[in-house]
């Protein structure tokens, strides 16, 4: 879904004020990022070694995420609003002629 609605949505950023007033930093994207995977995979692997009833609780997370990813993708499909950074061009894919 991502990917097809990368080739419709417009390349320039939305404006807002506070994008405006502080410069945007790789560094901050990357940390947060990094943050939140080794935030899961800890949060997963705990839950996985010390809980009483890890199977019905490992199942009950992915149910959870993939619910999560199947809502995702059904709104962004439905909402096409464009990136609200600057260097859009660096970061996305230019868009596909070829539809297969």
């Amino acid at each position: 879904t991502l990917a097809v609605v990368m080739d419709i949505t417009s390349r320039n950023p939305l404006p807002d004020i506070s994008h405006s007033m502080f410069k945007q930093s790789h560094v901050t994207r990357q940390m947060t990022d990094s943050a939140t995977l080794y935030g899961s995979l800890g949060t997963f692997f705990f839950i996985l070694f010390f809980h009483k009833h890890r199977s019905i609780v490992i199942r009950r997370l992915f149910t959870i995420g993939t619910v999560l990813f199947i809502m995702r993708a059904i709104t962004i499909s439905v909402t096409h609003i464009p990136p609200s950074y600057e260097d859009s061009e660096i970061i996305c894919e230019e868009p596909t002629q070829d539809p297969t």
